[in-house]
């Protein structure tokens, strides 16, 4: 049984819990998958899968004074959905109708699995795992695992539990005594301004962000061959798929663009490798956050810009303390200090004076990217039902509307480039142009 208190950058996701629609605070993967699934097989794979990872059935439990705590007692496994929809048409309306639907924390575990109807010779595979108990890796290798038991389900479940990242950072990261007179000196300083929010107005705040509903996706793709020229034209170039992804977003905002706006990218990184423990492939929340600020000049080539983004990244990479601190920092932090950043940063609320100058609210970003690393899933499962992965699709937590937000999946081979946009004309055509114009971009660096 798992009881465990959620740190301060979980508690910030369960300010947007039961009242907040679905695809703002979980973290989806859709998969196409060839083969004969049942709705038995489906249900039993899936009660499996929840035994391999017990945060799948967890609940989250919030405490009247406003704190949480994550459990497994009492849980249940996770539901299980089985839709009739058979046309293309129909499962994208079914998934856009369960994205607006909120997570009953208290009552339903954190996770929950559809099974669409077979279209054609494919089945279609939806898993909704909430963002405070995974991340972008946990996601993948949680599908990876269900399609195995699927295809085996006599194979021996082997449980993977959780780890808090607070209980393994490495050992390099520590709090000096000067920085923790200077965090106390800005709790002293925040005293003198607090500001407490109740459940009431975080509400308030959920309400007035998604008054029109969930965001729209706009989805574009590489083929594979295409993503496999991408891979390869990168390693010529001794740079990553990610930074070749970034350079085309810095380039494409810059062509959309009406006035020139920073340059920031920020994107996650999964710190597993860098942990003092072995998580494996445990679902978990495991993502840390970097930003970088490329050096863009006008004339520079498209590998000029990717090598600066890579460079920089990787310097970036190899400091613990850029991965580490912050989450390590905020606990020591007063509580409602957190709870004032998270309100400026969601809500049109100015803040305080000293939040205004520690958020730096109005320095846009260029580009937000999930870096799942170059992970990609095995195409063929082979068991007692063999089954075959036609295509599986990342869809992180993402759309703010003042940054160009990607999140980057090749999980089955093929490249797919996913953002969010408000459910505005112009809004989204913008974002639909800079997704297209990044999809020229790499295609024309790519055969060239």
């Amino acid at each position: 049984m798992i009881n465990s208190n959620l740190e301060t950058f979980q508690m910030n996701l369960t300010f947007e819990r039961s009242f907040l629609p679905a695809r703002s605070s979980n973290i989806k993967i859709v998969a196409a998958v060839k083969g004969q699934i049942t709705p038995e097989a489906f249900h039993n794979a899936v009660t499996k899968l929840a035994l391999k990872h017990p945060l799948l059935r967890s609940r989250v439990i919030v405490r009247s004074d406003g704190s949480a705590y994550l459990t497994t007692e009492g849980g249940c496994c996770p539901k299980v959905i089985i839709k009739e929809e058979r046309t293309t048409e129909d499962i994208f309306e079914a998934i856009y109708q369960e994205d607006l639907q909120p997570a009953n924390w208290e009552n339903d575990p954190t996770s929950r699995f559809f099974l669409f109807g077979k279209t054609g010779n494919q089945h279609i595979i939806v898993a909704y795992i909430h963002h405070t108990v995974a991340d972008g890796r946990s996601v993948a290798f949680v599908m990876q695992h269900l399609l195995s038991l699927i295809a085996n389900p006599s194979q021996e479940v082997k449980i993977l539990p959780p780890i808090s990242m607070l209980d393994a950072v490495p050992s390099d990261i520590k709090i000096s005594k000067m920085l923790t007179k200077l965090l106390g000196m800005i709790n002293k300083k925040w005293g003198k301004e607090k500001i407490t929010f109740t459940m009431k107005d975080f509400l308030q705040v959920a309400q007035e962000k998604y008054t029109q509903g969930p965001e729209i996706y706009v989805d574009k793709s590489l083929t594979r061959e295409e993503t496999n020229q991408l891979r390869q034209k990168a390693r010529n170039h001794g740079v990553s798929v990610n930074a070749m992804i970034l350079a085309a977003s810095i380039l494409a905002k810059g062509i959309e663009e009406k006035a020139s706006s920073p340059n920031k990218v920020g994107f996650a990184v999964d710190v597993r490798k860098k942990l003092t423990k072995n998580t494996g492939e445990a679902c978990n929340l495991l993502a840390s956050g970097l930003m970088v600020n490329p050096k863009y000049k006008r004339g520079m080539t498209f590998w000029e810009l990717a090598r600066n983004i890579h460079v920089k990244t990787l310097k970036n990479i190899k400091s613990n303390k850029k991965l580490f601190m912050k989450r390590v920092m905020a606990p020591l932090m007063d509580p409602t200090f957190n709870d004032a950043m998270y309100m400026m940063q969601q809500s049109s609320w100015e803040g305080t004076p000293m939040l205004k100058k520690m958020g730096n609210k109005k320095s846009p970003v260029g580009a937000v990217l999930t870096n799942l690393g170059g992970l990609s899933l095995p195409l063929d499962y082979l068991g007692q039902t063999p089954i075959k992965l036609q295509d599986a699709i990342f869809f992180p937590p993402i759309g703010v509307d003042s940054v160009i937000e990607i999140g980057a999946s090749s999980l089955a081979g093929k490249l797919h480039l996913v953002t969010q946009s408000k459910q505005d004309a112009q809004n989204q055509l913008v974002k639909e142009k800079i997704l297209v114009k990044i999809i020229e971009i790499l295609q024309k660096n790519t055969q060239q």
